[in-house]
């Protein structure tokens, strides 16, 4: 979460892109930079990990934020995204190693 939202803080102060104008920009830098940028700040090295890693966390991200918009309605404000993002992330990591243990 720290990492996307760094990400995101550099695009709308560095290079000036705005929200909502500039999401079709935004969203797929975050969801690509972040999740690569974060396996490989944990140790994880292999590019098919990374990759799987990547992956789930995009998709568990894209899923929780879809779900929380459906059930609230809300699609704004800083909250969501840093408890979202959060909850994207920990259950990426929770899933990525129980299946490397499983695999083990």
């Amino acid at each position: 979460m720290a990492i996307s939202m760094a990400i995101e803080i550099a695009l709308l102060v560095v290079v000036r892109l705005r929200i909502p104008d500039d999401n079709a920009v935004i969203a797929p830098i975050l969801l690509i930079a972040s999740p690569v940028a974060a396996a490989l700040i944990c140790g994880y090295r292999r590019p098919a990990t990374v990759i799987a890693l990547a992956i789930l966390t995009v998709v568990l991200t894209l899923a929780c934020v879809m779900g929380f918009g459906r059930l609230t309605g809300i699609s704004t404000g800083v909250a969501p995204p840093i408890v979202l993002r959060t909850l994207a992330g920990t259950l990426a990591a929770a899933l990525s190693a129980r299946f490397s243990v499983s695999r083990s």
